[in-house]
């Protein structure tokens, strides 16, 4: 098994004030429940994690920490996903934005397409 896996993530943020990167470019590398990897965020910079992926027949838990955000150096990051085929799955977490000269924050959630090679 090759444990090095490539994607492409498309996805839509329901609660944004602005318009986040909707085309992230991801790696991750997994042994056993352990997940690495490196992809481009909603913010267009470049996030490292490393955490561990639950899975139950076709769904899927990551539990993991994340950085390459602006709201905090490290962030939680909890992704909910659902393998349709192969190379194919749909995912939902929840996300924070940071916007305006204040630095609001907004809660929203992210919702997904991944295609995997």
């Amino acid at each position: 098994m090759n444990n090095f896996i490539l994607s492409l993530a498309l996805t839509t943020h329901l609660g944004f004030e602005g318009n986040p990167e909707a085309i992230h470019p991801h790696i991750q590398y997994r042994i056993d429940d352990k997940i690495a990897g490196l992809f481009v965020n909603s913010e267009n910079s470049v996030s490292a994690y490393y955490g561990f992926r639950k899975e139950y027949g076709k769904n899927s838990i990551d539990f993991s920490l994340v950085t390459g955000y602006d709201a905090e150096p490290l962030l939680p990051y909890i992704r909910i996903s659902r393998e349709m085929n192969t190379n194919f799955s749909l995912f939902v977490t929840p996300a924070v934005e940071i916007y305006g000269r204040e630095r609001e924050k907004n809660i929203g959630i992210v919702f997904g397409l991944e295609f995997t090679h």
